[in-house]
Order: structure tokens, then C-alpha cells, then sequence
């Protein structure tokens, strides 16, 4: 609606235009004559530029009306002024009895005779009087009789005296208003029809704003009108709206009603932003609603549908983000949901080959479809997750008591993947977008954590299979393998992490679209390839799924442990070599240079035996120091892995907030080579 204030507001400017008034001596017979130019105001803005007029004659409109009426003008010209004269009093304060005044006086000015001004002052204030009472077939006919009888008729004198700047002298009489008639014929259609709720039957219209929207038309007169003044800018969006492929098959109404929506929507965004949850905010929120609403109910065709859908959702969307950060909800009742969305997506992919016509894309053609499904994902994918993100905090506050949250979480994850499974799966469909896979790991991950609050022994072997469908779609983020870990722990199974996400990582590690990734320049490959060499190592898994990533220092200060044990098993063991030595040299024979093998029970220099363990104590120790060794070169590679990993920034959070980041094309190409595999291995 501010859209539409500020436009009509901006008539205030083509009062401007009343310059030429002035020049006259001020009086309401020449106000009047040239009321065309400030007609489109209203209200305030009207009410301050009649008392300036007023101030100027030294007389208020209301008197001298009354003065004419008291006088009973018969003239031509003093009926018009009393008729135009009763329309501003009700543009000024909106009474209906000046209004019915008005379409009195505007009726006796329809005669055979009649010129082109009294004929466009007719019907102006006729349609005025077909708005007020909601009679949107009496509105059309008006307007196109402003456009057939008042105003087409002066288009070939106006270009005949233009050239010669002779529009401007008074003897061109009502031929100089041509460039505001096309403004106010525009304003009367697309603003005041919608400020006085005309939502139906509009349509007939259309190709009259199209002509209005044509070069020399509205916005043609920059020497009359200033462009900034002009209406131009806001004519030329509908008419994009009208001929492109969101408009219900070409429908006025319906492309001014969703643009007034969106409009809406956009100031209910800006009190979210700004107050929060204040009551203003929930108001300008139900007013989006319903607008959004009242779009859906004049909606003919698919296309329609489908206009309204993504853009309502996106409102629904950033209600459970608001949701989410104010720990509260919203407290406004939107009437759209995510299955509706998917039942409409599933429709119009259904009619995507053929259909087009009947659905309002026929024009438009199956590039058109697909750009509308895309974006319908999109929408349904991004509130859903907001969704599933509000409801998870809300469960996680509520504790034990959080099984419907749960359960509307498990509803929402699973919606997604049945449009996953049954439309992204295929090798690139250009309906689903790249994001489409990022969203499946989302889903599987939230329908794991549904699962598992369940405490059910079957449902949480179920949350295993969604934690690991969620690492295969997306394993390049921590909360993916500590989701698999967590999942283990709670049946009990932790030893079959590592079988588990090995078997998994195989395919990844050797994935040649990942290698042919790598091989590219890309921002994103030098984390890649981190990921890449994590997981091909085994301890850096074990790292991933139960290691805290907040506990690097601990990790560390173990390694430096390991470490310590080693040398001490190495300084042990070197200290059993140079006894053994020593035992040796004193066994000694005689005339031998090489002797035998040491003897097992020596004297030792005490006379006592030496101890028969010297061996297997030895032996102990190289087996450990083995064992040490192979541990603190595992850790060493793991670990730093593991800390750039754990100190990286995370790779979710720019998919979620970017629609088009690039990975999303290497995971659902990821995706589909790790689906081609399965359905191919013997």
C-alpha cells in the first residue's frame, strides 16, 4: 500500500502544472478548469493545495459550490466546475454525498453534445461512483470510455500542435491536457482501484494499460510532467508483471493484487526487522496474509497459484525464523502450507510436458515451468528447514514433553524427501535446483534427530540410516558424523562407527567428481581437499564422530603423553641392551672372537643369578614401543587434520544462506554419481 501512497502522493507534484493557473487572476472557475492536473491527489495532500486555492480567491470550495448551486447553473462550463468541484470535495474527505453530488451533476453532462471535457469528467467521476459501490463492470466501462470518447480523440490534434509548442497557448483548449489524462486514467486504474479494494474483474483492462504503457504516452511529456512525477515506472512493472510468466495467464487483477502483497509483505519484513514480534508487526503480517490470501482466491490458473505460493511461503518461512530468535511464536495465523506447496509442485510438474496452456505458461513455455518449480523448491526447501529449526528448539526447551515436536519435525524432513526421491533423483532435471541435494542432507539429519528422541530401539536403528544418508549426501560438515556417532551410542553400538562411515568414505575418497573438482581453481577446493584426506584416514573418522572439537588442547596434551610413554619404552629398552652387553663381555671365552650365543643362567658379579626375564622383558617393550609408535604417527596425522577441520569455518552455513554457491552443483553432481554407482554395482 505505501507503493500505491507514494505514487498518488506524487500527484502532488504535477500540481506543478498549476503554474499556468496562476497566471490567471486566482479564482475557482480557473481551478477547476484545470483540476485535470491535480485530480490523481487526495486527502491530505489535496485538502492543503484547496485551502491554498482557497486562501488565493479568498473563498473555500464548499462556498463557492454553494454560491453556484444557489444560482442553479444552467451553463455548460459552471455544470462541470459544480460536478468536478463535488469530486474534490470527496477525493478531499471521502464522503459518499459529495461523491453522489458529483454523479448527478456528471450525468447531465453526458449529452449528444457534449465535448471532450465535460465526456472525461463524466466518466471519471462515474468510475469514482462504480468504485465506491464495488461495481467493477460499471468501473471497466468508464474507463474505456474515458479512453474511447475523451481521451484517443485528442491524441491527433495534440501531435499536430506539439511540434509547434502550440499545445501551450490557451486557444488549444482541452487538447493541452492529453499527457495528464494518460497519468490520471493510469492512477485510476492501477492505484485508486486498489486503494478503494477492487479485487475482481479487472482484466478486461489490461490491454488499455498496455497501450497507456506505450512510448509517447505516460512518461512521454517530460517537459509537461518531470519523470520523477510520472507514474511511468510503476506502469512499465505491471505490464512486465502482465506479459510474463506470474501473471495467472495475463491477468490484471491478479498481478495488482500480488503486487500489493508483495508490497505488504515487504513492510511486515521491515517491522519484523525492526520491532519484532511487536503488535504493530503482527499486524502488518496478517495484513501481508491476508493480501496474499485475496491473491490465491483470484488466481485461474496454476501459474497463479504457484506466483502466490512462493512468495507466501517465503513469509511463512520467516515467521519460524522470527519464531526461532524470539524463542515465541509468531501468533498470526497464515493460511498456506508446506504440503499445499508440494502438492501444487507436484502438480505442475506433472503438466510440465505438456499442459502449458491451460496452466498460463503457454506463452511462456517449458524454460518458464521450470524456473516456477525451481523457485517453489526453493521456497519449500528454505521454510521448511526454518521450520524444522524453530521446532528443534522449541523441543530441545521443552525436554521429555517434546514428542508432537518431534513428530511435526519427523512430518517436515519426511515431506522433503519424498519430493526429493521422486524429482531430484533423476541426472540434472532442470525442475529441481542444485540446492535441492544440500536440502536432502538437512532432512535426513533432522529426521535422525526426530528418530532418536523417540527412545524407540527401532526407530533409533532407523535414525542410523538417516545419519548416514545425511554424511553421503553431505560429508563435508562435522554435525554429519558426530549424527552417526551419537545415533550409535544411543543403541549401544559404537563399535560399528568405523565399519559403518568406511564403508561410506570409500566412495567419496575416490569420487572423480570431487577429483575433477580439485583439479579446477575454486575457493572451495583447498577445504576439500582436507575433507578429502580426513576422511580417508580412519582415526580422523574416529576424530569426526566422538571427538570434542572444543577439547583440541586435550587431544593434544595425549599425543604429547604418547610421546613421553615412547621414550621412556625406548630409554627402558636401552638400558636392557647395555646390561645384556655387559652380561655378555664378562662370558667371554677365551681364544673365541666370535663366541656362542650369551648362556642362559650367568653368574652375575654378585655370585647370584642373572634374572631369566631380561628377554621377555625386552620383547614387551618393542612390542609396545610398535604399538606407541604406529599410535602417535596415526594421531599426528589425525590430529592436525582434525583441527583444521574443527577451526575452518563451516561449510553449511554459506549453502544455507546461498542459493547459488557452487558446491551445491558438485553435491548434487556427488549425488548422482554415488546413485549411478549403486544402481550399477553387481
Amino acid at each position: 500500500m505505501r507503493r500505491i501512497e507514494r505514487l498518488a502522493a506524487v500527484a502532488v507534484v504535477l500540481m506543478a502544472g498549476g503554474a499556468r493557473v496562476a497566471e490567471a487572476t486566482p479564482s475557482w472557475p480557473t481551478y477547476l478548469d484545470y483540476a485535470h492536473v491535480y485530480v490523481s491527489s487526495h486527502g491530505a495532500p489535496l485538502a492543503e493545495r484547496l485551502d491554498q486555492y482557497a486562501a488565493e480567491t479568498g473563498t473555500s470550495l464548499d462556498d463557492y459550490l454553494a454560491a453556484l448551486d444557489s444560482r442553479s447553473p444552467t451553463a455548460t462550463a459552471d455544470a462541470r466546475r459544480r460536478a468536478v468541484g463535488a469530486l474534490l470535495l470527496y477525493l478531499r474527505d471521502g464522503e459518499p454525498r459529495a461523491l453522489a453530488q458529483a454523479a448527478a451533476a456528471a450525468r447531465r453532462l453526458k449529452t449528444p453534445a457534449a465535448r471532450r471535457e465535460e465526456l472525461y469528467w463524466a466518466h471519471t467521476i462515474l468510475a469514482h461512483e462504480a468504485l465506491e459501490r464495488g461495481r467493477a463492470d460499471a468501473f471497466v466501462a468508464h474507463a474505456f470510455a474515458l479512453w474511447r470518447d475523451a481521451i484517443a480523440p485528442l491524441e491527433a490534434p495534440y501531435a499536430t500542435l506539439a511540434p509547434l509548442s502550440l499545445h501551450e497557448e490557451g486557444g488549444a483548449g482541452f487538447v493541452s491536457a492529453l499527457p495528464y489524462l494518460y497519468e490520471n486514467l493510469t492512477r485510476l486504474i492501477l492505484i485508486r482501484s486498489q486503494e478503494r479494494g477492487l479485487d475482481r474483474g479487472l482484466d478486461p483492462l489490461a490491454a488499455l494499460v498496455r497501450m497507456l504503457d506505450d512510448p509517447g504516452r505516460v512518461g512521454g511529456h517530460p517537459d509537461v510532467i518531470p519523470r520523477s512525477a510520472s507514474s511511468r515506472a510503476y506502469l512499465t512493472r505491471v505490464v512486465q508483471r502482465l506479459n510474463g510468466p506470474e501473471s495467472d495467464g495475463g491477468s490484471l487483477t491478479f498481478t495488482l493484487l500480488l503486487l500489493e502483497a508483495a508490497q505488504r509483505h515487504a513492510e511486515a519484513r521491515a517491522e519484523l526487522a525492526a520491532d519484532g514480534l511487536s503488535p504493530r508487526a503482527r499486524e502488518a503480517t496478517r495484513r501481508a496474509s491476508s493480501a496474499y490470501t485475496r491473491a490465491l482466491a483470484r488466481a485461474r490458473t496454476t501459474q497463479g497459484q504457484v506466483a502466490v505460493y512462493t512468495r507466501a511461503l517465503r513469509q511463512l518461512g520467516e515467521l519460524y525464523a522470527v519464531h526461532q530468535r524470539a524463542g515465541e511464536a509468531p501468533g498470526v495465523e497464515v493460511p498456506f502450507t508446506l504440503e499445499r506447496a508440494a502438492t501444487l509442485f507436484e502438480h505442475l510438474h506433472a503438466r510440465r510436458e505438456h499442459g502449458l496452456e491451460s496452466g498460463g505458461y503457454g506463452p511462456h513455455g517449458t524454460a518458464a515451468v521450470d524456473q516456477a518449480l525451481r523457485d517453489l523448491w526453493h521456497e519449500i526447501q528454505e521454510t521448511g528447514f526454518n521450520a524444522v529449526d524453530a521446532y528443534r528448539a522449541a523441543a530441545i526447551d521443552a525436554g521429555p514433553g517434546a514428542d508432537a515436536l518431534w513428530q511435526q519435525i519427523a512430518r517436515t524432513c519426511s515431506l522433503y524427501l519424498r519430493l526429493f526421491d521422486r524429482h531430484a533423483r533423476s541426472n540434472g532435471s532442470a525442475a529441481v535446483p542444485d540446492s535441492a541435494t544440500f536440502g536432502a542432507y538437512e532432512a535426513h539429519s533432522g529426521l535422525a534427530a526426530a528418530l532418536l528422541a523417540s527412545r524407540n530401539p527401532d526407530a533409533q536403528r532407523e535414525a542410523t540410516r538417516h545419519a548416514l544418508a545425511a554424511a553421503r549426501l553431505f560429508p563435508f560438515g562435522r554435525s554429519a558424523w558426530t549424527e552417526i556417532a551419537r545415533t550409535l551410542e544411543a543403541q549401544g553400538r559404537e563399535s560399528e562407527y568405523l565399519p559403518l562411515v568406511r564403508a561410506l568414505t570409500t566412495s567419496i575418497v575416490d569420487s572423480r567428481v570431487i577429483e575433477a573438482w580439485l583439479d579446477a581453481p575454486g575457493a572451495s577446493a583447498p577445504a576439500l581437499r582436507d575433507w578429502r584426506e580426513a576422511l580417508a584416514d580412519e582415526l580422523t573418522l574416529l576424530h569426526l564422530g566422538f571427538a570434542d572439537s572444543n577439547r583440541i588442547g586435550a587431544l593434544t596434551e595425549r599425543l604429547r603423553s604418547l610421546e613421553t610413554r615412547r621414550a621412556e619404552v625406548a630409554a627402558e629398552l636401552s638400558t636392557l641392551q647395555t646390561a645384556r652387553e655387559r652380561r655378555n663381555a664378562r662370558v667371554r671365552i677365551p681364544g673365541l672372537v666370535d663366541p656362542p650365543t650369551a648362556l642362559p643362567a650367568v653368574a652375575s658379579l654378585g655370585g647370584q643369578p642373572e634374572a631369566p626375564g631380561i628377554e621377555d622383558r625386552s620383547q614387551e617393550l618393542r612390542e609396545l614401543g610398535a604399538r606407541l609408535d604406529a599410535q602417535i604417527d596415526a594421531r599426528a596425522r589425525a590430529l592436525p587434520r582434525f583441527q583444521r577441520l574443527a577451526e575452518a569455518a563451516a561449510l553449511e552455513d554459506p549453502l544455507r544462506g546461498d542459493r547459488g554457491h557452487a558446491l551445491h552443483s558438485l553435491l548434487r553432481r556427488l549425488e548422482i554419481e554415488q546413485s549411478t554407482s549403486a544402481t550399477t554395482r553387481p
